[in-house]
């Protein structure tokens, strides 16, 4: 065989194609064409520039998050609060992730990235929060209990108003139909998810 191409069509992972492409090519070349001193030769394997990008999102991910605890850690100087608050960001990400998961979508480099955004976006409504939470509890002399529950209950419109107006810019983009669509609509659906878990976690997590 000389110049053979393989194309994706469909939805196929092209970095599953290739592995797969990779395990039979080791077969047919160890049983079929080495007797005939034959061989393949792979000139061009779009997998690879796609697994260096998604281990860079991943990478540039995993430095955002410890760079966003860090300064938090800076401006509250108190590690409690702090991990409190961090806690959001894997939750936020993981629940995320499984929204995606349900909805069809699979972990690629735009959808990477989106979650890249979504973990400084993760960080708003839980410092809201508990800085409210906070403030409260130093100022009652009540039941700490019912304290948080009234502080959590003051930020709750104003914190569902802003994630509203957030998920109202991006929502929209799903259900554009051009090529923009295609390419932008991991982005929109995984931004919208993180800031309406996001919300969920500092309404349900962080005040327990």
């Amino acid at each position: 065989l000389d110049n053979e191409s393989l194309m994706l069509t469909g939805d196929e992972n092209i970095v599953d194609v290739m592995a797969e492409l990779r395990r039979t090519m080791d077969s047919i070349q160890k049983t079929v064409l080495e007797p005939a001193d034959l061989k393949f030769e792979i000139v061009y394997d779009e997998s690879i520039y796609v697994g260096e990008s998604i281990t860079l999102v991943i990478t540039n991910l995993l430095l955002g998050i410890t760079i966003a605890v860090s300064i938090l850690w800076w401006f509250f100087r108190d590690i409690r609060t702090t991990s409190i608050i961090a806690v959001c960001i894997p939750l936020t990400l993981l629940l995320t992730a499984v929204l995606l998961n349900q909805s069809g979508r699979t972990l690629n480099v735009i959808s990477l990235a989106s979650l890249a955004l979504a973990a400084g976006l993760s960080l708003d409504s839980g410092i809201v929060v508990l800085e409210n939470i906070y403030r409260k509890v130093k100022q009652s002399d009540g039941p700490i209990v019912a304290t948080i529950y009234q502080a959590t209950l003051e930020v709750r419109g104003a914190l569902i108003a802003s994630s509203l107006t957030t998920v109202a810019v991006f929502l929209p983009i799903v259900f554009i139909e051009d090529i923009s669509a295609q390419l932008f609509s991991d982005l929109a659906i995984a931004l919208s998810s993180a800031v309406a878990v996001s919300v969920l976690v500092a309404f349900f997590i962080i005040p327990s």
